[in-house]
């Protein structure tokens, strides 16, 4: 279980979230998030490059990974850790999600 730091994306609006990044094997308590599901690989000299491969929102993390829709993207395309940008309000959790898509036009988003 490893806590892999933090990184921030920008929405289309200009607007900056910063999400919290996980393995997948981490502990999760019940919230509501904003989430990416990122492909981390290791820099020279420390840190990560991560990509994301998804946005999504949830009002409980605990039970939004196991059968995920898009679970086959994820393996596909080395998803290794999630992040999470913690936001208890739905309405802002899915304006958040709709900006970030926008901007980013992850690989699993796409239909």
């Amino acid at each position: 279980m490893a806590d892999l730091g933090s990184v921030t994306y920008e929405g289309q609006s200009g607007s900056k979230y910063t999400f919290q990044v996980y393995t997948f094997d981490h502990p999760l308590r019940r919230v509501g998030a904003v989430y990416a599901v990122i492909h981390a690989v290791p820099k020279h000299g420390g840190g990560y490059v991560m990509t994301s491969l998804y946005f999504g929102q949830t009002g409980d993390i605990t039970d939004r990974f196991e059968g995920h829709h898009r679970q086959q993207c994820f393996q596909r395309n080395g998803a290794n850790c999630v992040g999470f940008h913690v936001d208890e309000d739905e309405k802002s959790r899915l304006a958040k999600e709709t900006d970030l898509i926008r901007r980013w036009d992850p690989m699993c988003n796409r239909q």
